[in-house]
């Protein structure tokens, strides 16, 4: 967010993007459990962070949550895609 205002008088909002991330290949512990944990999921799923951690058969995405959803995705292939977003301002057509 800026400082700046539109017409209507709404922050002008700025550096946003939309990311997305894609998973191959979920990988599972010694008894055949999947390593994928996704907990407190509901509405609003905020996060305050999300981390990528290279493990020796694949990757981790770790998601800490700051209102929902959090915990962990493993798998053996992932990659990441980020495109500019620019969400819709209040009042405006749709």
């Amino acid at each position: 967010m800026t400082k700046e205002v539109d017409a209507q008088g709404y922050n002008i909002l700025r550096k946003h993007c939309l990311v997305t991330f894609c998973f191959e290949g979920f990988t599972r512990d010694p008894w055949a459990i999947s390593r994928t944990e996704l907990v407190n999921f509901n509405e609003l799923n905020e996060l305050s962070s999300a981390w990528v951690v290279k493990q020796e058969t694949g990757y981790e995405l770790m998601l800490e949550g700051a209102t929902g959803i959090e915990g962990q995705i493993v798998c053996k292939e992932m990659s990441v895609r980020i495109e500019p977003y620019f969400p819709p301002q209040p009042g405006a057509p749709s």
